[in-house]
């Protein structure tokens, strides 16, 4: 089974809640790869299988160093999951369903993230695609999957090759492209969590615009190819 790999880079009380709906919600013998500031988290959290010291202060970094923890363990895959998320009783099994439907095509899985009430464009259910349908309870799309250009990690299953830059904003975007030119797609799953939004990023007063131009002079100075295709102009 997949293991979960969840990391929070601030005393986030909100990982009381996420711990109760993975107590609640998710299929036994799954395992759970914690990061926190704090020990008594990982003391308190449900079922932990290791957890370790996150003194890092941004996404990339946090997520590429307890990834090393869960492939030195022989994982081939892990599911990332944001510290400000519940998940239902259908997440885990939809999600890792989907990704053996796609495989089974012969197609290479890159992020396959999870639906959410607050993510962008495609993967956000508020947003409603064209000619989509409402049959009374959500939107006809959410009951397909559907391939993107790159996933908000919320709760989003990756494969070994997944490195993050370290930065907040635009870290999973870059994953999602250095994927995709290793011949990796990425999908949104019919799987869906509740996301309270922008809790897992940033440590230390760290705001949108200070993530943003701190996001923006790290794609100018390391990836110019995409800064230019994010900002206009790479220089």
């Amino acid at each position: 089974m997949t293991p979960l790999v969840i990391c929070s880079v601030s005393n986030w009380k909100g990982l009381k809640v996420l711990s109760a709906s993975l107590e609640a919600y998710l299929p036994p013998g799954v395992t759970i790869y914690l990061s926190t500031p704090d020990e008594a988290d990982g003391r308190s959290f449900y079922n932990v299988f290791k957890w370790i010291a996150n003194p890092c202060s941004n996404f990339g970094d946090s997520y590429n160093r307890l990834m090393e923890e869960v492939w030195a363990d022989g994982h081939d895959r892990a599911i990332l999951v944001n510290d400000d998320v519940v998940i239902d009783p259908s997440t885990y099994w939809l999600l890792e369903h989907d990704r053996v439907l796609i495989t089974q095509q012969g197609r290479k899985v890159g992020f396959l993230g999870a639906r959410s009430n607050m993510a962008s464009l495609h993967q956000n259910i508020r947003n409603r695609q064209e000619k989509d349908t409402w049959n009374g309870m959500k939107w006809a799309s959410e009951d397909s999957v559907a391939q993107t250009e790159w996933i908000a990690p919320l709760f989003c299953s990756v494969p070994r090759q997944t490195v993050f830059p370290p930065t907040n904003f635009f870290s999973d975007n870059v994953a999602c492209e250095d994927l995709a030119k290793l011949g990796y797609e990425h999908f949104i799953s019919r799987a869906y969590v509740h996301h309270v939004g922008s809790a897992t990023i940033g440590r230390g007063g760290a705001t949108d615009s200070k993530n943003y131009m701190e996001a923006e002079d790290w794609l100018k100075l390391n990836r110019p190819d995409l800064h230019k295709r994010y900002f206009g102009s790479s220089v």
